[in-house]
């Protein structure tokens, strides 16, 4: 199994909820034709496992992204079977350097840490490259994020948003554009979590659970936070535009109450880009348990 740093443990009293954030360093690199991820042992026991994750540093200047799975390739990770990692698609450039990997593993459904209320979940297999919404069966949300979990295109793909998140969630998978221009892809599982905002502040003790938005472009921008951080997994999702090209988010110098963001074009072209949106959500790494 992949090893973890500098993981902490914490007994939740207040929200009652069962969470795990984890960076781990990654050293496998996933790409068109070959599906691996790392093992990752999980601490809590989840009956319908959540995950959503993000590359943390920008060690390499080739793009990678996250992805999770579970017994093999195809399927969504679960409480017996969970790999994650990084993956370049259909690059052909397929060697990168280790990247710190964070996810965030919880049980799905509604719950509420601080002044965020949320719903985690997992779609169907039927999330293609056209905007699929999200049954939120009624949560009124007001933004997301989502990941991939599982794989059944051979060529890679990844989980974007396709609107902002206000009462009610789109998703669709996109494909890079480094091989070919097509960005067609087969059906696949998405992780999600839509959250909204109830009061203030966003954040309240571990897991300092804290959520927003900000317009990104090619170059790095530091998104500061209202509560500093010991670690911190950030996940952030671009909402796709009509005519955009393939586009991911890059994270880096996450530390302390701010890191840094940028979106990274992946079809070739070194032309910027500019006024993309971005969602995202920062927890602090740790364990999360109900206490008994």
């Amino acid at each position: 199994p992949a090893s973890r740093l500098g993981l902490r443990r914490h007994t939740v009293e207040a929200h009652g909820i069962k969470l795990e954030a984890v960076n781990f360093d990654a050293s496998v690199t996933d790409r068109r034709g070959s599906w691996q991820g790392e093992q990752q042992t999980l601490t809590n026991d989840y009956n319908s496992l959540v995950v959503l994750g993000q590359v943390q540093t920008a060690n390499d200047d080739g793009h990678s992204v996250f992805w999770s799975r579970g017994a093999n390739r195809t399927s969504a990770a679960t409480d017996n079977a969970f790999y994650a990692g990084k993956h370049v698609g259909e690059d052909r450039d397929t060697t990168r350097a280790n990247e710190t990997v964070g996810y965030i593993a919880l049980e799905a459904g509604v719950n509420t840490i601080g002044g965020v209320e949320f719903l985690a979940g997992v779609t169907s297999d039927s999330v293609k490259q056209n905007s699929v919404n999200v049954n939120l069966n009624g949560f009124a949300s007001e933004g997301a994020v989502v990941s991939s979990t599982g794989m059944d295109g051979n060529d890679g793909g990844f989980a974007v948003l396709t609107n902002d998140g206000v009462n009610g969630v789109s998703v669709a998978i996109d494909e890079d554009q480094l091989r070919d221009s097509e960005r067609n892809h087969t059906s696949e599982q998405v992780a999600y979590f839509a959250f909204r905002e109830v009061s203030d502040p966003v954040v309240s003790g571990d897991p300092k659970l804290a959520v927003g938005e900000v317009t990104a472009s090619s170059e790095w921008q530091t998104v500061n936070l209202p509560e500093s951080y010991d670690s911190m997994v950030v996940v952030a999702t671009p909402i796709a535009e009509p005519g955009q090209p393939a586009v991911i988010t890059r994270i880096q110098l996450a530390e302390d109450g701010s890191f840094q963001l940028k979106v990274q074009r992946l079809d070739g072209s070194s032309d910027p880009v500019t006024g993309i949106r971005v969602q995202y959500i920062v927890v602090e790494d740790g364990v999360y348990t109900v206490a008994a």
